[in-house]
This record gives C-alpha cells, structure tokens and sequence, in this order.
C-alpha cells in the first residue's frame, strides 16, 4: 500500500512538473508574418533526460532569443529520436516558406543532440538559402554520440544544403566540428571555435552572450 501510494506521489510530480515545463515552450505561431525573422531552437539530451528547469536553462535561453526580435519556436522534448522530430521541423519550416517566409528569414539551430536533429532537417529539405546553427553536435572519438554522428556521415550527409554555423567551445570533450558531415552535401559552412574555461559542453547550457551573440548574428545575415 505504502509503495503504490510512494509511486503514485512520484507519478503526480513528474506530471506536474512535465505540465508546468509546457506552459513555458514557445509553439509554432498560430499567424505567420513575412516580415518577420523565425527560430527553432533546440536542446540537447540532458533536457530530455532532467527537464529544462534544472542545471539546463532552456527557457531562459528562448527567452534571450526572442529579446533579439526573433520569433523562437521551441519545446522541452521528452526523449525521441532524432529523424521524428526532425520532420516534425522540415514540416513547420516548409509552410513558412509556404506563407511566404524568405528563406534566409529562417534558421533552424539547436546543441548537442539539438544539433544533430538541425543537420537532419537541412538533409530533409534540401534547399539552398535557409540558415542553420549547430551547437557542440558533432560527436568526437570516445564518447557516445559519435556513433550516431557517424551514421548519419555515412547515410544522409550528402543530401545536406543550407548556410551552416558549426561552433563549438575549445575544452570541450564530448563534440567538435562537423567537417566530415559538412564536405560530404552542398551547404556552405563556417567554423567557429569558442574560447577555453567557460563550461565546455555545457556552456550552452545557459543564454551565455559568448554563443548568443554569433548565433542571433548568423540569423540575421551578419
């Protein structure tokens, strides 16, 4: 008895808290302007895994991108594989495009595992012109996201297009550039190396002005 009710407390929390992570994602907008410049921006896996109220300040980060006159869309993911969701964003990027939307007026952006879902959107649209910003996406030697970073290399790299900024911190040991996935499509890319001794991987863990800033400038045509 004490044990069903011990889970069912549990249950009731984890609930509560996915409900209250909910009311603070930034959905697709119901109207779309033109004139306006759009964002996805997504998280790694330690948000699918914790939440996006602990250590990974997510919505303070969607927040810091809207300030920019931005429209953000993004969401607290629960864990999901990465070419689901990515055509769940293919589909939301075409019908701005479909309402008129310029392409450069899109950027599609996400770290760590947010980043390899960004490099699968750009394979599923396959088209010039829309812009795209990988955080830290790219798995080095030893860890356990250059497995799936390989595999995508080797199964869907060519088909990638788009204007890509690849960046990365200098100390970080899980993720680096993405050189081999970039040389294989036809996206033009940049790489930018991000300083040493301000949280590695986890520098992107919080709206840091380090990696914000280039990001919002990237979108922007800068």
């Amino acid at each position: 008895m004490l044990l069903r009710l011990t889970i069912g407390v549990l249950s009731l929390i984890v609930l509560l808290f996915s409900l209250s992570a909910q009311s603070y994602d930034r959905k697709f907008p119901d109207r779309i302007d033109p004139a306006k410049r759009y964002m996805f921006y997504m998280h790694g896996t330690y948000v699918e895994r914790v939440g996006p109220l602990e250590n990974y300040h997510y919505y303070d980060i969607l927040d810091a991108i809207a300030a920019k006159d931005i429209v953000v869309i993004g969401e607290a993911r629960s864990l999901t594989q990465v070419g689901i969701y990515a055509r769940t964003i293919a589909r939301q990027v075409q019908q701005l495009l479909d309402a008129g939307v310029p392409s450069y007026q899109i950027t599609v952006a996400g770290h760590s595992k947010g980043g390899m879902i960004t490099m699968t959107v750009a394979t599923l649209m396959a088209k010039p012109g829309i812009n795209y910003v990988v955080f830290a996406g790219c798995g080095l030697p030893g860890n356990e996201y250059l497995r799936g970073y390989r595999k995508f290399v080797e199964a869907e790299a060519k088909g990638i297009e788009g204007n890509f900024l690849i960046a990365w911190a200098a100390d970080d040991e899980i993720a680096g550039n993405c050189d081999l996935a970039m040389q294989k499509g036809k996206a033009d890319y940049v790489n930018k190396v991000l300083p040493a001794g301000l949280g590695g991987h986890k520098i992107f863990y919080n709206a840091n002005p380090v990696w914000l800033d280039e990001l919002v400038n990237f979108a922007k045509g800068g």
